[in-house]
């Protein structure tokens, strides 16, 4: 099958169209242009070698080169509105990312760590991570956000993390405790973590809706030491189960310190 000049400019137009979308909506977005592309490229070549061996009356006649180009640039016309739908489904949902705190699940980490390092053997411990994030509904119709997904690379393996629906902190002589901001004064009281998500129920999110709050997740029998923190990767879901990565971190967010706070009522 010969190509022609239009075929390898077709081909060059698809490559530029799919490196634009993959910059816009990432590679799903790519792979849908890409896919576009090729399919009009070989509706155009197969048209385009049609029209060659036709005879000199039909192609004299406008009528019937009018009514075979008409499919054409109707099908062009769904491509393109296929495109421009992935690319704003792609962007529907975006964020930023305030802070990402890990806390082993024991008071003494280190001295755990070097005990069983004395020993030749590697420590492992069940460890809550604290995920503060923004989030905002850049559709034009209602989101319903059913939970957010954390991992990362733990000693070179990737990680999925437990999300929680809650911010309970480790239980310490029979007292309940929660995760909160330490004061900056040493007098002042901790402050409680506005949660994400906070029951069952899903969160409901309106066109232009913002939402905030903290997730925390567990990570069970782990070495926090060997955690790569430049591999973390967080994904808002859906209730249909379309996954949003968020990726940008907050240039203007203050990092907070995490404390503990005692649960209300736990004696």
């Amino acid at each position: 099958m010969a190509l022609s000049k239009s075929d390898y400019f077709s081909g060059g137009l698809t490559l530029i169209a799919t490196a634009i979308g993959f910059f816009v909506g990432g590679p799903k977005t790519a792979i849908i242009c890409g896919i576009a592309g090729i399919c009009l490229i070989m509706i155009a070549h197969f048209m385009g070698a049609r029209h060659s061996g036709v005879s000199d009356a039909e192609a004299s006649n406008p009528q019937s080169v009018s009514a075979t180009a008409s499919p054409v640039r109707e099908m062009l016309s769904e491509k393109v509105s296929e495109i421009r739908e992935a690319q704003k489904e792609a962007s529907a949902i975006t964020g930023e990312l305030y802070q990402i705190t890990t806390i082993p699940r024991t008071m003494s980490w280190e001295i755990l760590r070097d005990a069983f390092k004395v020993h030749g053997k590697e420590a492992t411990v069940d460890c809550d991570v604290l995920v503060g994030l923004y989030v905002v509904n850049a559709s034009s119709s209602d989101r319903f956000i059913r939970e957010v997904r954390l991992s990362a690379e733990v000693d070179h393996n990737r990680i999925n993390f437990e999300m929680q629906r809650d911010l309970r902190a480790q239980d310490m002589d029979h007292k309940k405790y929660e995760y909160a901001i330490e004061s900056e004064d040493f007098y002042g009281q901790e402050k409680p973590l506005k949660q994400f998500l906070t029951s069952e129920q899903l969160l409901r999110l309106t066109p232009q809706e913002p939402a905030e709050g903290w997730v925390r997740f567990l990570a069970k029998d782990i070495n926090p030491d060997k955690l790569d923190r430049n591999t973390w990767q967080v994904r808002v879901v859906t209730s249909v189960g379309r996954e949003y990565t968020i990726t940008k971190v907050s240039d203007s967010a203050k990092l907070q310190k995490i404390g503990l706070r005692r649960v209300s009522g736990s004696g």
